[in-house]
């Protein structure tokens, strides 16, 4: 069942990718990007995811950074930039349909899910210092009750060992976050890895 999901969710990203007005209608919403699917589709998968995050980065360094720069005023630790970003509100609702938004379009919005909230971590602890190699923006499957059984979020690890995850109000260990969660991908600006 998981497998035919999968490849269902694959097929409509990739139509919805090609099929887009600019190209750029990507994933942000609760379904994630390519997940396992078999073998012979992963080496796929992480082009696609890849190249996700690369208009990811296109859009992130050609939108202007004002409203941005001036939300991360203040904002010193990485306690203070999750509390910050996690107090923007929660809301399904994309306005761009499904693309992974910027920092920008987070503020410019006043909401955003998971994948937004995550990305906007991300990219702010770069303008903090932290090196690309350090972050990965995960998403992680957990049990529920939907049809599938598993519903789909977003978290962002630094290092491998901290976790940043709108869902708790704390920063957590991967270890603790692993035992509630099964990593279904991970990105970075260097590479992407599905598992």
């Amino acid at each position: 069942m998981k497998s035919i999901l999968m490849v269902l969710i694959v097929i409509g990203l990739v139509f919805n990718y090609f099929h887009s007005a600019k190209g750029s209608h990507l994933y942000g919403g609760s379904i994630p990007p390519p997940a396992p699917l078999e073998d012979n589709n992963k080496d796929k998968s992480k082009i696609f995811l890849q190249k996700i995050f690369d208009d990811l980065f296109v859009r992130y360094n050609s939108e202007d950074k004002t409203q941005w720069n001036a939300f991360l005023v203040g904002v010193n630790t990485i306690e203070e930039l999750n509390d910050k970003v996690d107090n923007i509100p929660y809301s399904l609702l994309n306005d761009f349909g499904d693309r992974w938004n910027t920092p920008q379009d987070l503020i410019a919005f006043n909401h955003g899910d998971c994948i937004d909230y995550t990305v906007a971590k991300y990219f702010a602890l770069q303008q903090m210092g932290y090196s690309e190699h350090r972050l990965r923006i995960l998403a992680v499957s957990m049990p529920d009750d939907t049809v599938s059984g598993l519903s789909y979020h977003a978290i962002l690890v630094i290092d491998g060992v901290e976790v940043l995850d709108n869902r708790y109000g704390t920063i957590r260990s991967m270890k603790e976050a692993m035992s509630e969660y099964t990593v279904e991908y991970s990105v970075n600006k260097e590479s992407a890895i599905i598992n």
